[in-house]
């Protein structure tokens, strides 16, 4: 049967208040359902639990990532236990959204499948630790074959069973989605990484390999959401004491964080941690200025030559979905930009065409000031002949800024990343855009 027309329909996904009011009305409800004695303080109860549960959400990027799913979010809700870690929660919810979605996955194009469900939990995270040992977020349907066929030999599993094992997953599940340009990627990408991590608890991967490498690991910001997930379910105490025997920014970072969201710690790591600073992040100055001649804000920061008197030590994190986070200064940008260069005027539109269609689940985007733009300016070229980190897109080689100067024209700050400094011209002038929040 042939459909000859549809209404195709488009589900946004929740914003901060919407996710706000579901936990809200969710725990009220559930109160009044099962307390015969609901009262005032019944009521104040679950206001309290819901104002912690939002609280926690928003501050977790990924969680609040996975928040704007109204499914997923109904999960978070429902299995959130205020007596666990963050983690030890996280692990709970995880395993069962992947056990839930899987079960789905065993059914594709009326075909029903006969491998097992554990050995298709076993399947998909052997794929998500191949994914993060290449440190990849997409994978080809024959790359993925290639990473499944070891084990499907192993365990004498048929082509014909295997041969439309990502369509499942993908299909069957949504745990794994396939993109327009035929790759496929997880749902959300703390699903490789919690999946990686119950592969090495489940296969000794991470005593046999991964614990020979664990000074290495714990100083890369790639690894560190999936050392939380591995410390929640165990080694907790293994890999904070890794940390502290390395004592940098990145290893305090992690051991800090696993502090933080992870129980049932060594007492005495708990003491030294105490002890030790971890770096805070560097809050740049966010609201746009008119720099007066008396008062030159911007310009008291940077040298003769119009460069940034200090670089920021950059920790960049590909979130795999056109954005890049930057821990150090806890922003994200657009990984690219504006396709075209544009006068200021109309940088308005283009900011708010970019929150209509909430890029990349955010509608809160925004003009960088000259001081968020300047962060981004590496001392040395870097990129395509540009003064910017590679793992941004070379094709904005000067971006306009929200700052502007007090004189008769109202000239535009902007960043030249062509030639490494920061520059003031006409807003009638063409340049393109690269937007930011805070994370």
């Amino acid at each position: 049967m042939q459909i000859k027309q549809a209404r195709v329909l488009k589900i946004f996904p929740f914003t901060a208040d919407q996710i706000n009011q579901l936990i809200r009305n969710w725990y009220l409800k559930n109160k009044s359902f099962n307390n015969n004695n609901y009262n005032q303080n019944s009521r104040q109860d679950a206001e309290n639990k819901a104002s912690e549960l939002s609280k926690v959400i928003h501050e977790i990027y990924s969680l609040k990532e996975l928040a704007v799913n109204p499914h997923f979010l109904t999960m978070i809700v429902d299995n959130y236990d205020f007596k666990d870690g963050l983690y030890e929660y996280r692990v709970k919810l995880y395993n069962k959204i992947c056990s839930k979605l899987l079960k789905h996955s065993q059914k594709y194009n009326n075909q029903i499948f006969t491998i097992p469900l554990d050995q298709k939990r076993e399947l998909i995270e052997i794929l998500a630790s191949s994914m993060m040992q290449k440190k990849i977020y997409e994978i080809s349907k024959e790359e993925a074959q290639s990473v499944f066929k070891p084990y499907l030999v192993q365990h004498e599993i048929h082509y014909s069973e295997s041969k439309f094992l990502l369509e499942s997953f993908q299909a069957g599940s949504g745990i794994i989605v396939k993109h327009k340009n035929g790759m496929y990627r997880f749902t959300h990408h703390t699903f490789q990484e919690y999946l990686c991590s119950t592969f090495w608890q489940r296969s000794g991967y991470f005593s046999q390999y991964i614990n020979n490498q664990l000074r290495k690991l714990i100083n890369d910001n790639w690894w560190h959401e999936t050392l939380c997930f591995f410390a929640a379910q165990c080694k907790a105490n293994d890999i904070i004491n890794a940390c502290i025997a390395e004592n940098t920014r990145e290893s305090l970072k992690l051991a800090h964080l696993i502090k933080k969201e992870v129980r049932h710690l060594n007492l005495e790591f708990c003491r030294i941690l105490a002890h030790m600073q971890e770096d805070k992040e560097i809050i740049l100055r966010d609201k746009p200025i008119v720099e007066k001649k008396d008062n030159p804000i911007i310009n008291s920061k940077l040298d003769q030559n119009q460069r940034p008197c200090k670089y920021i030590q950059n920790q960049f994190t590909d979130n795999g979905d056109g954005t890049i986070t930057d821990h150090t200064t806890g922003l994200m940008w657009e990984q690219s930009g504006s396709k075209d260069e544009m006068a200021f005027i109309k940088t308005a539109s283009y900011i708010e065409n970019l929150n209509r269609s909430i890029f990349a689940g955010y509608n809160d985007w925004r003009m960088p000031t000259v001081e968020e733009l300047s962060s981004l300016l590496e001392p040395q070229e870097n990129n395509e002949n540009l003064y910017i980190d590679p793992i941004f897109d070379n094709k904005q080689r000067w971006c306009w800024s929200s700052d502007r100067k007090d004189n008769e024209i109202g000239d535009v700050y902007l960043v030249l990343f062509s030639i490494g400094h920061v520059y003031c011209n006409h807003p009638d002038k063409q340049y393109f855009i690269r937007s930011v929040r805070r994370k």
